[in-house]
């Protein structure tokens, strides 16, 4: 260390001696710290739609640059199968409407009409059976007459009891083959409206990817659209600078269209997970300031503010030697304390006063 410092003592006053010394003099200044971001400019909501179904795109309904409401029609696909499924399940409803009313299906009102004459037959021998047993019990008749007509009320009540059961089971299907033809109608009516694409969400048409007459599958992205007048930068900062970085954060950035303008924007995500791949930290930043033409997916280069100071002593950073000493104009070597940093500058919180004159090497 002592062979450091009588090193560095003597190259402070051969450059003392030399008329090609530079100095810089300490002042109070603007000093601002930032971590360096990459990433993408994007339209808020922005979402490619794709077709969910196979078939021909038939009709566009929207071009690129259109202003678009939640819920309109953007285009078509044509395909046979849905049309013909839809007809099919159309008459399998009706059939299954029919047979489920218990007023008008021939199948169960023929049940209806035996549960009927089961139930007249079994009231009819049930009270031929009352008379036969009182006039049993009097004396009047033989057991035999008595056991004949128990018998044929007992198969009355059996034949009435199996009728019945007949006619409830028969309804309780009918009911569910309608309920099956009901959800079969809706799947091929959604099937049919899957032909019919409209936007989620309000905003612009951002781009087309398939023009009319291609062929449609459900990986095929057709159109990209976006909120025209929010947009949001998708940026990834070097996972060193992750425990530097807030929400609520100032952004600045700037893109290649644009070579002379500053575009702000304010940190609003900050993504827990770790881009494995690349070591990076997944952020997102709502536009404050962006360009005048709608552009999207577009490279940017930002800057994240996390750190300012107002009136901070600062001198630039390669005047602080390794050891966090500087060298005054007279020669002194002074250790420095130092704060916040730049690219060029560093801030000095202690050893150093306004107007002090540090050497530049």
């Amino acid at each position: 260390m002592d062979r450091w410092r009588a090193l560095v003592g003597l190259c402070c006053l051969l450059l003392g001696c030399s008329s090609k010394d530079r100095y810089y003099a300490v002042h109070p200044t603007e000093l601002v710290e930032a971590v360096y971001a990459s990433g993408t400019l994007r339209a808020a909501d922005e979402y490619r739609v794709f077709s969910p179904v196979q078939g021909i795109l038939a009709r566009l309904h929207v071009s690129v640059g259109d202003s678009i409401e939640q819920g309109a029609l953007l285009f078509e696909v044509k395909s046979d199968d849905p049309l013909v499924r839809l007809r099919s399940a159309e008459e399998s409803l009706r059939y299954a409407q029919q047979m489920a009313d218990t007023l008008s299906s021939p199948q169960l009102a023929e049940l209806r009409a035996q549960q009927e004459s089961a139930r007249a037959r079994y009231e009819l021998d049930s009270s031929y059976f009352e008379r036969i047993r009182r006039a049993y019990d009097a004396g009047a008749i033989p057991a035999a007459d008595y056991e004949r007509a128990r018998a044929t009320m007992i198969a009355s009540r059996t034949a009435f009891i199996a009728a019945r059961e007949r006619y409830r089971s028969a309804v309780v299907n009918a009911r569910n083959q309608l309920q099956q033809a009901l959800r079969q109608y809706e799947l091929a009516r959604t099937s049919l409206e899957n032909f019919r694409v409209t936007a989620i969400v309000s905003g612009r048409v951002l781009a087309r990817y398939r023009n009319v007459g291609e062929l449609l599958t459900s990986q095929t992205a057709v159109l990209a659209i976006g909120r025209s007048g929010e947009r949001y930068l998708d940026l990834y900062c070097d996972i060193a600078d992750a425990h530097r970085l807030r929400e609520g954060q100032d952004v600045l950035y700037t893109l290649d269209a644009y070579p002379d303008s500053i575009f702000t924007a304010t940190v609003t995500t900050i993504y827990p997970a770790i881009d494995a791949a690349t070591q990076s930290i997944h952020l997102e930043a709502r536009c404050a300031t962006a360009p005048p033409r709608l552009l999207t997916d577009i490279p940017i280069q930002a800057n994240i503010i996390v750190a300012q100071r107002h009136h901070a002593l600062a001198v630039p950073r390669h005047a602080v030697f390794p050891d966090t000493t500087v060298v005054l104009r007279s020669g002194e070597r002074r250790k420095v304390t130092l704060g916040i940093r730049s690219l060029e500058y560093v801030e000095i919180t202690a050893g150093l006063r306004d107007g002090d004159q540090v050497l530049l090497p």
